[in-house]
């Protein structure tokens, strides 16, 4: 759910919530490393590009919602994916931002 996507977001280290474009985004050292939609149905997070391209060919829960130079924006539909595989993936987007 999106409580709950926004509760593990806030429990990684130096993590805080601020708003862009009119919904949640959660920032580390200033970057966005996810945010919400505002209906909360979906996180997107900046991934690594190699990581996000293989998570979208292989789950219809993922999405392209953005690419950078080294990086994509995935987009996750939190009903499609689990609570433990949803921390995974947010602490891969954190750390990911911290670098």
């Amino acid at each position: 759910t999106g409580q709950e996507f926004r509760g593990i977001c806030l429990e990684m280290p130096d993590s805080f919530e601020s708003e862009h474009m009119g919904h949640p985004d959660f920032r580390v050292k200033k970057g966005i490393f996810a945010t919400l939609n505002a209906d909360e149905s979906l996180g997107v997070l900046r991934m690594p590009l190699d990581l996000g391209e293989a998570l979208i060919q292989s789950n219809s829960a993922f999405a392209v919602k953005g690419r950078q130079k080294n990086s994509i924006w995935l987009g996750v539909l939190l009903s499609k994916v689990s609570k433990s595989e949803t921390r995974e993936l947010i602490q891969v987007a954190h750390e990911f931002r911290c670098k």
